[in-house]
């Protein structure tokens, strides 16, 4: 089965500011005649639109026959078995994760002795969830969108067993 992650309206707006300023500016550039400056634009901008494009349109999550397949953009793709996801948290927040919504699921994982976390943001997170709870019936699921279970003075790391 397989989940598109989500795109918050702010990153679509973003987007759009980004190829209107590049094709406005460097089109301005070139014509109005200051060739080096429009070329700087356009050589700056481009490189970074085709990194982030991909990203935009080519993020999403796969579950296989014993893995869940993370692709993110042309560069970020990750297979994490079933066995090694021990936690699934709903939470909210901007980090660097490989989606482009701030309501992610974060993933904690723990394979032979090394342990990390996948920050992902499926469009439907609680079918994603049902569908990870069916794979794997042992991951321990908790929401802290409705505030931090733990108390106030506990850390992340704590909380969640890390």
């Amino acid at each position: 089965m397989r989940f598109a992650s989500r795109v918050d309206r702010y990153f679509h707006v973003l987007m759009g500011v980004l190829a209107v300023a590049v094709v406005t500016l460097g089109g301005r550039y070139l014509v109005l005649g200051t060739r080096q400056a429009g070329m700087v634009l356009l050589l700056v901008a481009l490189p970074f639109l085709l990194v982030v494009l991909p990203v935009y349109c080519r993020t999403y999550y796969v579950f296989q026959k014993g893995f869940l397949s993370i692709h993110c953009g042309l560069f970020f793709h990750r297979r994490v078995p079933y066995s090694a996801i021990r936690k699934a948290v709903l939470c909210e927040g901007m980090l660097a994760t490989a989606g482009l919504s701030g309501c992610r699921v974060d993933l904690l994982c723990q394979e032979r002795d090394r342990r990390y976390v996948l920050q992902l943001s499926p469009q439907d997170r609680e079918a994603f969830l049902q569908v990870l709870l069916t794979q794997n019936p042992f991951v321990d699921t908790f929401d802290t969108s409705w505030g931090w279970p733990y108390g106030e003075d506990a850390s992340w790391e704590e909380s969640v067993g890390l």
